[in-house]
């Protein structure tokens, strides 16, 4: 299905993939004592962390702009900005075995010097390897924060080690989950600047840029990926530091703690990526993940500080990208489409889908914009509307970097290459617009669209067509079907799990009317979730179609079933006797906590005392019941086509998703689970003490541990069942040393995934991608293998229709 923020971690927290390059470099405003030439570019987003170069003299003498690109060479993946100084660009890169800062001839890409940091910081959620943060140049020194806590500066001239700290091994640093150390540094005046969570609580350290030595602490609360910045209140410089809970203004040379304002009293993985920018006039704007956006103003008396909310709003949409401030106006990213809105309001001012999705920055009153799909875009910055003046595509694969500027190039990064472009006076040939899908020439409905041309009535013949259909999305043989909306927008966009996560595609109006329309070719059994995107904001399901499917507990989607799919006997309510579901509760040590497990008991576990039965442990047991029907397919399978068996209902103990069963928390959930749980199921219910009758399942981040419990504990587990698999490098790297094979650790696997599985072309997130590769390791292993792709998505609406064909893999009814 169509995954919500609400409903399960590939939406709510694989979103997440790759946004950290986005929020390491936090704003400041320029402070008119660091103020020098356009030639350099010092660190994220320039000389004010802002983004924003001014009197370049580029656009005076002509209305005709282009691009031309300068040199490109290969890079190895990351997401760390370029900085320049001094005719050297400088970045940080991975070759998947190792971590580097790599220096560059600025004007000819020619390779300078190259540091290496550490081995390589392996991607997650689809993120690709390498480092995140961005390097400042200053006096001679490229001070950088690798992804594993090293903090050094470099001769920028050698690449030699100045001095060094490492936050982690020496200092206690608390590594941000997920990303590692992602936070970039900032410089007042001798004062090097970055944010970390230090043992004693505080979240910001004040570093001497000849030496090293640490001058200050301050703060508290926890960091994760936010960065410090500078600003002048009343013409006075103050460091600003946005934390998970907190936003602190201090004095940058002491770290003296000016003012603080709480921007949430609810944490969360939007907070821990707060993006704050300067907007002016004492303000600055906070752009969050989730929830409020909103806008503060710093006032100072005497001396004094405090803080006021000028404006919030939930009308504006998530997105990554940091953006920029000119003229009273705020150029970004709302939610997908390029917008501009008030800074003074925050009411919009206009959407685009041009240039697509990207990450501007601001040239002389023009924004410059590069896009994810690797098109670089120049257009001015005004609140009428978007307009390209020119555009060069200058990467094909994902950019996830925002460009730099300095002697009149732009430099710009994508997760291979690196590049220099120039601004020049003279018209270039602007990128192609992509042909709109969503058409099928042959088809029939297409040759109905085509009657509609230069029909006089056509809200009459469109009338009379939809009369005559039996079922909407209207199927057309086996594999065509089309979608279709009757209603007033201004525009109207359809999301589904064929396009991709975070992905939409426009509709096609008939002109003069309000019918749309988009056509697609899909599998003869085929099913996916979908939702129509309405003025770019408005999320709404297909009003024709009553198939609705929840995708979490609060959201509905409308649901498209191709001819061929057929709804598995085992769904439907039980004929026969059904087992009951017991509710469990234990004293965890590992936990400190009370934890509460469900247990479903298979119908005549009561009446035999004697027998014994095998164990299945759901090791992420949210929704498997109400949405999955577990507990209505195994009445109907068991003593059908399954043994009799036990289901122990895992919950999340240790933050859930990814940090419980992949991440910070992994450890702590496989000791839970085999040192506590499966011993306590053991001693209070008739299971088979054995690894031969003891299954772990697993959806996602559940099927990785799976997978590590496995590995880890080879004699507890013999039989997996795995749903759509987390596998990524990290989760490979953590489990294939420790796997076996069959020889030594016989297993029996059922592995399935949907072809529309979680897939986010914007972000490297392919969950469909990450299980062939899966199949094929335990393939390789010689494993007992079954499953396979399906045509459908992920989640357990879909997951639910091969709970047979798992089950009956697994535990199949003995002939007695």
């Amino acid at each position: 299905m169509i995954r919500t923020k609400t409903s399960i971690h590939v939406m709510s927290v694989k979103l997440i993939a790759l946004l950290l390059i986005l929020t390491v470099g936090i704003h400041h405003v320029l402070l008119a004592e660091d103020v020098e030439s356009e030639k350099d570019w010092p660190g994220w987003r320039g000389h004010g962390n802002d983004g924003i170069v001014k009197g370049t003299g580029l656009f005076t003498n002509s209305e005709a702009y282009g691009f031309k690109l300068r040199w490109k060479v290969e890079l190895g993946s990351g997401y760390s900005g370029v900085s320049i100084a001094d005719g050297m660009a400088v970045t940080m890169f991975s070759d998947d075995e190792d971590d580097h800062v790599i220096a560059f001839d600025a004007m000819n890409g020619e390779e300078r010097w190259r540091y290496r940091i550490d081995k390589t910081h392996l991607g997650r959620f689809g993120s690709l390897n390498g480092p995140i943060s961005t390097p400042l140049i200053a006096d001679g020194r490229v001070i950088c924060l690798g992804p594993r806590g090293q903090f050094f500066a470099l001769d920028a001239n050698t690449g030699k080690p100045l001095w060094s700290h490492h936050l982690v091994d020496t200092h206690g640093v608390t590594s941000p989950l997920v990303y590692g150390f992602t936070s970039s540094p900032i410089r007042y005046d001798n004062t090097v600047i970055l944010e970390t969570s230090n043992p004693d609580g505080s979240a910001v350290t004040g570093f001497d840029l000849a030496s090293g030595e640490i001058l200050w602490k301050a703060g508290n609360d926890s960091v994760a990926f936010q960065s410090p910045f500078l600003v002048h209140i009343n013409d006075k410089p103050q460091v600003v530091v946005p934390t998970t809970s907190y936003i602190y203004g201090m004095e940058p040379t002491s770290g003296q703690i000016l003012w603080e304002f709480q921007h949430t009293k609810n944490p969360n993985f939007g907070s821990m990526n707060l993006n704050p920018i300067s907007i002016g006039h004492n303000t600055i704007y906070l752009k969050a993940l989730q929830g409020e956006f909103k806008a503060i103003r710093i006032n100072e008396v005497e001396g004094s500080y405090s803080v006021e909310e000028l404006w919030k709003t939930r009308r504006l949409q998530r997105s990554y990208v940091v953006p920029v401030f000119h003229e009273d106006h705020i150029f970004g990213l709302n939610g997908r489409f390029f917008s501009c809105f008030n800074a003074k309001t925050g009411k919009v001012a206009w959407k685009s889908r041009q240039p697509g999705d990207g990450f501007p920055i601001l040239i002389d009153g023009h924004l410059v914009t590069m896009t994810k799909k690797g098109s670089l875009h120049l257009a001015k910055a005004s609140p009428e509307g978007y307009e390209d003046i020119a555009s060069i595509k200058v990467f094909s694969d994902l950019a996830w970097t925002p460009p730099s500027f300095a002697n009149g190039h732009i430099y710009v990064r994508s997760t291979g290459e690196i590049a220099a472009v120039e601004i020049v006076p003279e018209t270039t040939t602007l990128v192609a617009e992509e042909d709109l899908p969503g058409r099928i020439p042959e088809s029939k409905f297409a040759k109905f669209i085509t009657s509609l041309s230069g029909n006089p009535n056509k809200k009459a013949a469109i009338d009379n067509f939809m009369s005559r259909q039996t079922q909407f999305p209207i199927i057309e043989g086996d594999n065509i079907a089309h979608f279709i909306y009757r209603g007033e927008a201004e525009e109207l966009a359809i999301m589904n799990e064929q396009i991709g996560n975070r992905m939409d595609h426009p509709m096609h109006r008939v002109a003069d009317t309000d019918f749309y329309y988009y056509s697609t070719k899909l599998e003869a059994d085929a099913r996916i979730g979908y939702r129509f995107l309405k003025n770019t904001s408005e999320m709404v399901n297909d009003t024709l179609n009553s198939d609705l499917v929840a995708s979490s507990p609060r959201t509905k989607l409308s649901r498209l079933t191709m001819p061929r799919w057929k709804e598995p006997a085992h769904l439907q309510e039980p004929a026969g006797p059904v087992g009951r579901v017991d509710t469990v509760t234990f004293v965890s040590p590992v936990r400190k906590d009370t934890l509460t497990m469900h247990v479903y008991l298979p119908h005549g576990y009561h009446e035999n005392s004697e027998r014994h039965y095998p164990t299945v442990y759901m090791l992420d047991g949210r929704g498997v019941q109400q949405s999955g029907l577990m507990n209505r397919s195994l009445d109907n399978l068991i003593g059908s086509t399954v043994e009799p068996l036990i289901m122990v209902y895992c919950y999340p103990n240790f933050g859930g998703w990814y940090i419980e069963y992949g991440g910070a928390n992994r450890d702590k959930y496989f000791g839970m689970l085999t040192e506590e749980l499966i011993p306590h199921i053991d001693a209070n219910y008739r299971t088979i003490d054995s690894a031969e009758s003891r299954a772990a399942i697993g959806t996602e981040d559940a099927a990785f541990m799976a997978l590590y419990a496995t590995s880890k504990a080879p004699g507890t587990f013999s039989r997996l069942g795995l749903h759509s698999a987390s596998w990524g490098e990290l989760e490979e790297s953590l489990v294939t040393t420790q796997m076996a094979g069959s020889s030594n650790q016989p297993l029996i696997v059922y592995h399935d995934w949907g072809k529309y599985d979680y897939y986010s072309p914007m972000e490297g997130t392919n969950i469909p991608k990450q299980n062939h590769r899966l199949r094929e390791f335990l393939k390789e292993h010689g494993y007992n293998y079954s499953g396979g792709q399906f045509n459908d998505g992920g989640a357990w609406p879909n997951w639910r229709n091969r709970t047979a064909k798992m089950l009956e893999h697994l535990f199949p009814l003995k002939k007695r």
